[in-house]
């Protein structure tokens, strides 16, 4: 089964991801490996593939052209895939054939603590740098591909307020779910 689970920033979805893929012994395909291995399929450092999407937020054409390389191959390997978790914000929308797609969610505070306490800033830091960062792909994925990840719920099978459990729990949670499907 292919399982998607996207998130807001902060929500834990990283996290839970891998501990889904640990538990149930499935691969696990992060939207970050995907980069480096576009990176690498492009003759380029992922350094050099930030600086592109660096230019991209002012660039929509080149914003657009590494959005559809990245959705080209998440949708390659989730075709060749048989057990996979699929670590992605826009997963659910791009491997809509996925047997199980899971959102997450937290309260902006509990998201902000969790970044503060990750990249060592200011809880106070790490809301704006949450806040600015959701508004931003927010509006600039609506313009690329006419949704908003975020508001767009219908799509998922399970919506979870990672404030409530640990990832562990999360991913029990998530398991308890493959099984009844």
């Amino acid at each position: 089964m292919i399982i998607t689970i996207g998130g807001l920033p902060g929500a834990g979805s990283t996290t839970v991801a891998q501990a889904v893929a640990k538990k149930l012994d499935y691969k696990l395909v992060t939207v970050g490996e995907m980069h480096k291995q576009i990176a690498a399929q492009e003759g380029i450092s992922s350094a050099e593939l930030e600086k592109i999407w660096e230019i991209g937020a002012t660039n929509p054409t080149e914003l657009k052209r590494f959005h559809n390389a990245l959705d080209k191959y998440q949708k390659d390997i989730a075709r060749k895939s048989r057990n996979a978790v699929f670590n992605g914000k826009l997963s659910a929308f791009q491997i809509p054939w996925a047997g199980m797609k899971v959102f997450l969610v937290a309260p902006l505070e509990t998201r902000a603590e969790r970044v503060a306490g990750r990249e060592g800033i200011t809880k106070e830091k790490a809301a704006k740098s949450i806040k600015e960062r959701e508004e931003w792909e927010r509006k600039e994925w609506k313009k690329i591909y006419g949704f908003d990840y975020a508001a767009e719920r219908d799509i998922y099978d399970l919506v979870i307020n990672t404030a409530r459990w640990t990832a562990n729990q999360i991913a029990k949670i998530i398991e308890m779910a493959v099984e009844k499907k």
